[in-house]
C-alpha cells in the first residue's frame, strides 16, 4: 500500500495529483508526521503536482482530516478509517460474491488483504480463518494478482497466528493448495525424496568425518615416526 500513485480529477479532487497512501495500525508519532511531510515535498518537487497524504488506519470511528505542523509549515493528512464495522461489511460482501460465483473486481480482491491488515487484535484470528477459506473458493483470479494476495496472506497468517505454529502451518497449506493444488498432490513423493536426500547427506557427512579423522591420525603417526627417527639418529642407530 505504501507507494505513491498518480490520480486524475474527480468529484473529490479538483486537479491531477499525486496520492501518497500510508498504512498505519498505530497512532502517528511526531517523527512519522515529519516523514510524511518530507514525502509530500519530494513528490511535489518531482512531479510538479499537488501531493496528498492519506493515512489508512483502523484507529478511530470515521474518516477525517487533520492539520499537522512540520518544519514550520502546516499541511493536511486525510485519515481513512478502516474500522471493524467496515471490515464486517466488506467481509460479508466478499463472502456473498464468492458464494454466488460473481466475478470480483480488483478492489474486492484487495479486501482479502485489507480485512486482515486492519483487523482488531481480538478478531484477527477468526477473520483470518474466514478469509483463508474464502480464498480457497474464489475462482478465475488474474494470476499475478492471485500470487500477490497469496504472498500478503502468508505474512498476515504468520502475524496473527504467531503463537500457534500448528494452525499457521494448516492455514498456509490451505492458501497454497488454492493456487498450487498439484504441489500438494506431489507432497508425499517430495517428502520421501527429501528424506532420502537427507539420509544421503548424513551418510556423506559421516564419510567426510571419518576421512578427516583418518587424516588426523596419519598426521599424528607421521609426527611420531619423525620423532622416533630423530631419537634413533641421535643414538647412531641406523634405520631404513
Amino acid at each position: 500500500m505504501d507507494g505513491a500513485e498518480l490520480v486524475l480529477p474527480d468529484d473529490t479532487l479538483p486537479c491531477k495529483s499525486v496520492l501518497n497512501p500510508e498504512q498505519q495500525t498505530k497512532a502517528l508519532t511526531p517523527e512519522k508526521v515529519h516523514v510524511l511531510y518530507d514525502y509530500k515535498l519530494q513528490l511535489t518537487f518531482k512531479h510538479k503536482l499537488p501531493s496528498l497524504n492519506v493515512v489508512v488506519t483502523n484507529i478511530g470511528d470515521k474518516d477525517h482530516t487533520v492539520i499537522y505542523e512540520s518544519h514550520g509549515d502546516a499541511f493536511k493528512i486525510y485519515i481513512r478509517v478502516f474500522n471493524d464495522k467496515e471490515i464486517s461489511q466488506r467481509l460479508s460482501t466478499l463472502t456473498n460474491n464468492i458464494q454466488n460465483k460473481n466475478k470480483l473486481s480488483e478492489i474486492e480482491v484487495l479486501d482479502f488483504a485489507y480485512i486482515l491488515l486492519f483487523a482488531q487484535e481480538n478478531k484477527a484470528k477468526e477473520y483470518t480463518k474466514q478469509i483463508v477459506e474464502l480464498f480457497g473458493k474464489v475462482k478465475n483470479l488474474e494470476t499475478n494478482l492471485q500470487l500477490e494476495i497469496h504472498y500478503v496472506l502468508k505474512k498476515l497468517i504468520r502475524l496473527h497466528f504467531r503463537d500457534d505454529e500448528e494452525k499457521t502451518k494448516e492455514l498456509l497449506t490451505m492458501i497454497t493448495k488454492a493456487i498450487h493444488p498439484e504441489l500438494l498432490d506431489e507432497l508425499p513423493t517430495l517428502k520421501k525424496a527429501i528424506e532420502k536426500e537427507e539420509i544421503r547427506t548424513k551418510q556423506l557427512n559421516n564419510a567426510i568425518d571419518e576421512l578427516n579423522d583418518t587424516r588426523n591420525k596419519l598426521k599424528i603417526a607421521e609426527k611420531e615416526i619423525a620423532r622416533l627417527k630423530k631419537i634413533l639418529k641421535e643414538n647412531n642407530i641406523e634405520v631404513d
